[in-house]
């Protein structure tokens, strides 16, 4: 991901809920700190879902002020379960990222 300093990122799930389904989902944005060298959860994002839709459910997270660097979001079950993750690296700069069009 190129982002100019002090942008935005969005991550989006969708949850299939079969009926029975109660339960809170959280978005658990993480950084790699190459100093520890582990992962450290800096934002937790809850919501929640409550089963009887055929087609789940959707939601999104924002994260503000992201840094340069490894990033994940673990998409976890309220018993702290993991039923996804989304893996970026972040690379900031000062003025957006000119995209350039060839036809091949």
């Amino acid at each position: 991901m190129h982002i100019t300093e002090g942008s935005s990122l969005y991550v989006f799930s969708s949850v299939f809920a079969p009926t029975d389904l109660d339960t809170r989902i959280t978005h658990d944005w993480q950084y790699f700190d190459e100093t520890l060298g582990e992962w450290t959860s800096v934002t937790k994002v809850d919501f929640y879902i409550l089963g009887g839709r055929g087609e789940g459910y959707r939601g999104f997270s924002v994260k503000e002020n992201v840094s340069g660097g490894k990033w994940r979001v673990d998409v976890k079950t309220d018993r702290g379960q993991i039923i996804g993750r989304i893996r970026f690296n972040v690379v900031t700069g000062s003025s957006p990222v000119v995209l350039e069009n060839k036809t091949l």
